[in-house]
């Protein structure tokens, strides 16, 4: 990772009608197919324009696609050796927040469900 590189944050409910049957007989396949999706979407555009192109996939409870916990892992030591602190404590700080924007959307999930529910 470095300049030139863009990130697509995006979340996936494994219990979805649509790939829930998929998602009990391999965990992890709602996001590797989303990724994908985004991959096959968007990595053209990024390398026409010189830019690295990266998915990042969460489910909704919070999990995170291989391939996004390796860019955690860079991520947490970029923030490490730039603000002199350990990786561990950097790791942690990310994973915070990352949380915090997962219950979030899960939050805003909900309450447009209850708007749509009878009174």
């Amino acid at each position: 990772l470095g300049d030139g590189t863009c990130f697509d944050v995006t979340f996936v409910c494994p219990v979805s009608p649509s790939v829930i049957s998929a998602s009990v007989s391999h965990p992890g396949s709602a996001m590797e197919n989303k990724a994908q999706t985004k991959i096959t979407k968007y990595k053209q555009q990024c390398l026409d324009n010189q830019l690295q192109f990266v998915p990042l996939v969460f489910d909704s409870f919070g999990a995170a696609s291989p391939s996004t916990l390796a860019v955690l892992r860079q991520l947490a030591n970029y923030y490490a050796s730039h603000n002199m602190c350990k990786v561990d404590y950097a790791t942690t700080i990310i994973h915070q927040r990352i949380s915090s924007v997962v219950q979030k959307a899960n939050g805003r999930i909900f309450a447009a469900r209850d708007r749509l529910l009878p009174a």
